[in-house]
């Protein structure tokens, strides 16, 4: 007889016995559970792994827990140690794709199986660095508009580290991400997904693919605006007692979340106090598509707001253009291109948001739906905050609106007079105030958290664009450089590891006369790393960079440049000529000096009319523009007005755009300083 649950009374005997069952399945399922083998994050379906090294394989997994490996019909064997963490070793492997592994948890129970498909054994390269690494091909298809209708490359593959920081000490893992956050996992490059690949990476992929058929899989563990020092471990900052003193501050959580609160409390009063004085977000909103703009005093875009009147410096400006539009016109969606603004803009077409930006160093692309559109006068207006002084929008970048009702797309050009008005004058953002709390950028919590995870992974090499985020701190950066790559190396216990990496871009305006340049100084830090470390190429990006962007989008040429030292280094190419030309000789001869180059293969080239971008200067130091020639792979260089010379420079500025001297391979010659008579110093 069922017990009568319809009167509202419990039946103790029946609680007793639900209690007891869930009570066993609760031991049960937390046996399980902790039994359930775990792969470290890098694992993955599509992944990449070193052909001709051992393969490491790794995770986690109930203590003294026995794993087993399978790889083609073979079993290894393992066991997990105390904490839980176990590895297996697998033999090398020949180059193969559609390969499969498991990994069989050895439990009484069912255990479990993780069973990894579509495996490649090919070339895997770790891609580091900050903001022109992370640059992704999607940003850069406005010039390489062709790679997003590529061929399927299969074997080509990128697996994007997520972004994370830890100052307590090197994790085993990388942070979880989310379950539909499928950047996280291996992606095996096609139209769909090229487009996150980092766009250096997967020039230099795509060029190695091509000429050697094997597969290729980029790590790519890299993060925009970062400093040196977030590369490397505590300990190798030994040589740098600030930085490692503020990294052992770090450890501690209240000191973080006091760091945290400070920055809250004084930008949020700066951006609270921006929002609350704006007389354009007041009761009558200034991005209204009908608001009365008459009196709205005109500038020019693109431009730099030198005077906007009242002693603006930081603030709120507010700009507004009309435009009109055939009944067909406003029929389709559009694309509004605003080139980079300085420094924070929300944009509105007809009174509605369609994109906000927050810094200067991304270019304004924002969809705009055709339901925003309409026949006859329609309206832009951006909202621009200034926190660093001087705002405007930058020269030589696209301003334009592109109406897709058209094939090929009208263009609408949005370089004229715009209305203006200020909103609210403020004072400048301290820039310490706006990275304080921008953890990735502090010394060691990137090496810890996204390098480290990768210690027992084996690599064809490593491909590094870093630079910019020491650029004022020059002095320092060949031995720091130095002692990452010598850590590394150490790390993943491979100590003739290539790496290769890239030479800072030309940026900046150029300058009329020489002048001292810490752009030129950190290029020569490179150079000198190249010259002393071994195993280490160099690829040049002084004739590829923009003087108004920081993040230039020919990365093809980069990539490309890049390849050329894995070939040499990796592949085998001997007699391939992958360095740029160095300075190797120079000396006095009746007031003129001669320069003769190592790495010109089958020669040197002037690019132009006449050779350019040499400065010379006597025992002053003071630098002028130097008349020079090229004369049997040997530049010849004076002024008549320095009878002798003593000191003479090459390509050596923030943006050297005159320089023009090349091998006839097409690689520029490498910028120097050097002080006469000259004999280059090299690690054989």
């Amino acid at each position: 007889m069922m017990p009568n649950m319809m009167n509202g009374q419990k039946n103790p005997c029946l609680i007793k016995a639900a209690n007891a069952l869930i009570f066993f399945v609760f031991i049960v399922f937390t046996n399980v559970v902790e039994a359930e083998i775990r792969l470290a994050a890098v694992f993955t379906d599509d992944m990449v792994l070193q052909r001709d090294l051992p393969i490491n394989i790794w995770g986690s997994a109930e203590k003294s827990e026995s794993i087993s490996v399978m790889l083609d019909g073979k079993s290894y064997q393992g066991q997990a140690n105390e904490q839980g963490a176990w590895l297996i070793t697998l033999p090398a492997q020949q180059v193969a794709t559609n390969q499969s592994i498991k990994v069989v948890s050895n439990h009484k129970s069912d255990g479990n199986v993780v069973e990894l498909n579509n495996i490649a054994f090919g070339d895997v390269w770790l891609a580091s660095g900050q903001s022109n690494m992370s640059f992704s091909l999607k940003q850069a298809l406005k010039k390489f508009p062709q790679e997003n209708q590529l061929e399927q490359y299969p074997d080509v593959r990128q697996f994007l580290v997520p972004m994370n920081y830890d100052f307590k000490g090197v994790l085993s893992d990388f942070k979880e991400s989310s379950a539909i956050d499928k950047r996280t996992q291996w992606q095996v490059a096609s139209s769909e997904t090229v487009g996150g690949f980092s766009a250096v990476a997967w020039f230099f992929a795509k060029d190695l693919y091509q000429r050697f058929n094997v597969p290729i899989g980029i790590i790519n563990s890299s993060v925009g605006g970062t400093a040196i020092d977030s590369w490397m471990s505590y300990q190798s900052l030994k040589a740098y007692p600030n930085a490692q003193a503020l990294a052992y501050k770090l450890r501690d959580d209240d000191f973080v979340m006091q760091l945290k609160q400070e920055n809250i409390r004084e930008v949020s009063h700066w951006l609270e106090k921006n929002t609350k004085n704006d007389k354009g977000l007041q009761q009558t909103k200034w991005f209204d598509a009908d608001l009365d703009d008459e009196y709205w005093a005109t500038l020019k875009v693109p431009g730099a707001w030198e005077d906007l009147g009242g002693g603006f410096n930081s603030g709120v400006v507010w700009l507004r253009k009309d435009f009109h539009l055939t009944k067909q016109e406003s029929e389709a969606d559009a694309q509004l291109l605003l080139g980079n603004i300085i420094e924070a803009d929300k944009t509105y077409i007809n009174g509605i948001e369609v994109g906000r930006t927050p810094h200067r160093y991304l270019s304004r692309d924002y969809y705009v739906n055709k339901k925003l559109l309409k026949t006859g006068t329609n309206n832009i207006t951006i909202r621009v905050e200034v926190n660093k002084g001087q705002g405007g929008t930058i020269i030589d970048k696209p301003y334009k609106l592109l109406l897709n009702a058209h094939l090929p797309a009208k263009e609408i050009s949005l370089i004229s007079d715009w209305k203006y008005k200020v909103g609210t004058k403020s004072k400048k953002l301290p820039w310490k105030l706006q990275r304080r709390t921008s953890l990735q950028f502090k010394p060691v919590g990137l090496y810890n958290a996204m390098i480290a995870p990768l210690e027992y992974m084996k690599f064809s090499g490593v491909i590094w664009y870093q630079g910019e985020g020491n650029v004022n701190q020059y002095q320092s950066y060949t031995d720091q450089f130095t002692t990452m790559i010598n850590l590394w190396r150490e790390l993943f216990k491979q100590p003739e590891l290539p790496f290769l990496f890239v030479q800072l871009a030309n940026f900046l305006k150029p300058h009329q006369q020489p002048v001292e340049s810490a752009w030129a100084e950190l290029r020569g830090a490179q150079t000198q790393v190249l010259n002393t470390v071994e195993n280490t190429a160099m690829a040049l990006a002084i004739d590829v960079g923009e003087w108004n962007d920081i993040h230039p989008l020919d990365k093809k040429t980069v990539g490309q440049r890049l390849a050329l030292g894995a070939r040499r280094l990796v592949y085998a190419e001997s007699e391939l000529s992958y360095l740029s030309p160095q300075v190797e000789h120079a000396s006095l001869r009746e007031g003129q000096v001669i320069i003769d180059f190592s790495d010109i293969n089958q020669g040197l080239i002037c690019k132009g009319e006449q050779l350019r971008g040499f400065a010379i200067a006597g025992h002053d130091k003071k630098f002028v523009w130097a008349t020079s020639r090229l004369e049997n792979n040997q530049a010849i260089v004076w002024h008549d007005s320095i009878k002798t010379p003593k000191y003479v420079r090459y390509a050596w500025a923030n943006n050297p755009d005159k320089a023009n001297l090349y091998s006839k391979q097409g690689l520029p010659a490498t910028p120097f300083s050097i002080e006469l008579p000259f004999v280059a110093i090299k690690t054989e």
